[in-house]
């Protein structure tokens, strides 16, 4: 809430979830909202609107042109019967559906054999979705077939863009994830930091900043749990608590930088 008060900061919550699951949680938040991978996206309360309560009519989509064949759900009449099948012999297991996604859930399920079936689940829906506009994805106690737009990265690519549209430069950049579907977002920002750096090498002639980012802009990436341990441009937080403090040390920064610049 700190963070957000502050009219130069753009706050964002990509989660895997409905809109109307974010909505219920967040709606009244002045951070910006995107769900479903980051395919739909409330853009962020200004100021001038706080207080406002947002509805579902305020969400956008990542890419206007291709609503249609997003819609177009054909796929899953093909993925749902083989999610069904291995449900049926996997006693716990259970099959959800998003619009943009379907994913076989096994936590309730016997930890070995669930993990058995779910190898043998991916093998079967990369057979048959080949030719399909998805990708198949094994996740933590859960196999998800998504679509291919449905992707967090693809959502920052837009963000950056609009920032460069609007003849904006993010001078700092915090980007914290906690599952494998935040991996291709970390991603990005993780590259956008290598390209700083060697900018900071390359004669001044040759210097260009990166898309939405001015040139010697600050790129801090994050991920929750152990395996992030060792990957190059992550650093690590062990629990959501310590993302909770990472949250407050930045906050509290900002705060103090706002306030040396008002003196």
């Amino acid at each position: 809430r700190t963070l957000a008060k502050d009219p130069k900061n753009i706050i964002y919550i990509i989660s895997s979830t409905t809109q109307q699951h974010l909505t219920a949680l967040l709606g009244n938040s002045r951070c910006g909202l995107a769900a479903e991978h980051g395919y739909y996206y409330r853009p962020q309360v200004s100021t001038s609107n706080e207080g406002k309560i947002k509805n579902e009519n305020d969400w956008l989509s990542v890419d206007p042109d291709e609503n249609a064949n997003i819609k177009n759900t054909a796929w899953k009449l093909s993925v749902i019967p083989v999610m069904s099948y291995f449900t049926e012999r996997t006693p716990g297991a259970v099959v959800e559906q998003q619009e943009l996604s379907v994913a076989w859930h096994y936590q309730n399920a016997d930890s070995d054999f669930g993990a058995w079936q779910a190898k043998d689940l991916q093998v079967h829906l990369e057979d048959i979705s080949s030719n399909l506009p998805v990708e198949v994805y094994q996740m933590k106690k859960r196999v998800e077939v998504r679509h291919v737009k449905a992707k967090k990265s693809l959502f920052a690519d837009k963000l950056l863009l609009k920032l460069q549209e609007e003849k904006q430069e993010a001078d700092f950049v915090l980007c914290v994830g906690s599952g494998r579907s935040d991996d291709n977002l970390l991603q990005v920002f993780v590259h956008l930091q290598e390209v700083i750096q060697a900018n900071d090498k390359a004669i001044p002639e040759y210097k260009q900043a990166p898309l939405g980012l001015s040139a010697s802009a600050n790129i801090f990436c994050f991920k929750v749990g152990l395996e992030a341990r060792g990957r190059s441009g992550l650093h690590t937080l062990d629990t959501i608590a310590h993302v909770r403090e990472l949250v407050s040390i930045v906050a509290d920064f900002g705060n103090k930088i706002k306030d040396s610049t008002d003196t």
